[in-house]
């Protein structure tokens, strides 16, 4: 995980860089384009995320189809699986270079080191594999749709309730662990838990706020 996670830093890093270089040099080109996104985001800035989010789905697709799995083993358990070591590391790859090459602010830059830590934590977890897997998943999936709206791909409105719905579905799977589990869970898993939950209230709060922005403006 961790050779795969500094691979992708230094490659999605430099893309970053590359991406950023252009614009300034071409303050016209579309690629500069303000995304009038609350945070003074340009589309360039957009197109990393939008790049890791969707590899990481699709590992995480073609992990549960080329990998015998026995579900309650993988859901519960710790079975073994290829896409574990690479979800996470393009995670963590990601929010590092996001680290080095880009100006956060403190909340910034503790969602971020946070981020790193949950993909650690995933990694040495002792139960719920494909659970947490399953998680950060469809919360990738409420990102992606979210950023996508950003960029006018697809409906803002739409975007911003798949954030907040994905939310929703992310720690329902959280609650059926809880509930259903008879696995003894470490520390990892509990960090990861708590982890995910929070990210999940805050995705929820700030979806809800930005829909009803959103229709009071028509």
């Amino acid at each position: 995980m961790l050779v795969i996670g500094a691979g992708w830093a230094l490659w999605l890093g430099l893309a970053n860089l590359t991406l950023e270089r252009y614009a300034k040099r071409y303050p016209n080109s579309h690629l500069a384009r303000d995304m009038h996104d609350e945070c003074n985001q340009r589309l360039h800035h957009y197109i990393v995320p939008i790049f890791t989010m969707a590899v990481g789905i699709v590992v995480y697709v073609a992990g549960c189809f080329t990998n015998p799995i026995d579900i309650r083993e993988w859901w519960f358990g710790v079975q073994q699986n290829w896409a574990l070591p690479w979800a996470t590391g393009l995670g963590a790859g990601h929010y590092l270079q996001e680290i080095i090459t880009k100006r956060c602010d403190t909340l910034l830059l503790l969602h971020h080191v946070a981020a790193i830590g949950l993909c650690f934590a995933v990694c040495m977890a002792t139960a719920w594999t494909g659970l947490l897997m399953s998680w950060a998943f469809v919360y990738e999936l409420g990102s992606l749709l979210l950023c996508l709206g950003y960029v006018g791909v697809a409906p803002r409105l739409l975007g911003h309730w798949a954030a907040a719905l994905s939310s929703v579905v992310g720690m329902g799977f959280g609650l059926h662990g809880l509930l259903m589990s008879r696995s003894e869970l470490n520390a990892a898993v509990w960090i990861s838990i708590i982890a995910l939950c929070g990210l999940g209230v805050g995705r929820i709060q700030d979806g809800v706020e930005h829909i009803r922005q959103l229709q009071k403006r028509g």
